[in-house]
C-alpha cells in the first residue's frame, strides 16, 4: 500500500510527502448461530521517502460483533484502539473508535447502509487531541 499525505504548514502552503506502508495483521473469527465475533491485532510501519523524515510505527487491536437480524439485514458493532508515535508532530496518540452499522441487501447486487462512529484521539499535547463523530448513509452497487 502506497499513500500520499498532505500536511498543512503555517505559510498556508501544502507539503506533500510520499511514504510506503507495510501492515501485518492477524484475526480470529468465531461464528455461532446468527452472530459472528472477530478479534484482530495489527502492526503498521510507514517508510518515508524523504531522508529527513523518521519512519513511524503504530499498532492496535479491535473487537467486533456482527448479528444477522433478518434474511437480508445485518448489524455490526466494533471497538478498536490504536497507538501511534507521530515523529512529525513530536507526539504520541491513542485512538479509540466505536462504530455501529446496519446493512440491508436490497437486490442481489445492491445494498444500503447506515453507520455511526465515534473517535477519540488522546495525545501527549492538548493541541493534538480531538474527538470526531460521524454518521453515514449510502448505497453500494456491485457490477
Amino acid at each position: 500500500q502506497v499513500g500520499v499525505i498532505t500536511t498543512p504548514i503555517f505559510t498556508n502552503q501544502n507539503q506533500t510527502e510520499l511514504y510506503l506502508t507495510r501492515i501485518g495483521r492477524s484475526d480470529l473469527n468465531y461464528s455461532y448461530h446468527k452472530s459472528t465475533f472477530q478479534w484482530g491485532l495489527y502492526l503498521e510501519r510507514r517508510y518515508y521517502e524523504d531522508a529527513d523524515e523518521e519512519d513511524e510505527d503504530s499498532y492496535g487491536t479491535d473487537l467486533s460483533w456482527g448479528l444477522r437480524v433478518g434474511r437480508k439485514t445485518t448489524m455490526n458493532t466494533s471497538i478498536s484502539w490504536g497507538f501511534f508515535n507521530d515523529v512529525r508532530a513530536n507526539t504520541s496518540r491513542v485512538r479509540t473508535t466505536l462504530t455501529w452499522s446496519l446493512n440491508r441487501r436490497i437486490t442481489p447486487n445492491t445494498s444500503g447502509y447506515i453507520n455511526t462512529s465515534f473517535q477519540n484521539y488522546d495525545a501527549d499535547t492538548q493541541v493534538n487531541s480531538y474527538t470526531e463523530n460521524r454518521i453515514g448513509v449510502g448505497l453500494t452497487k456491485q457490477f
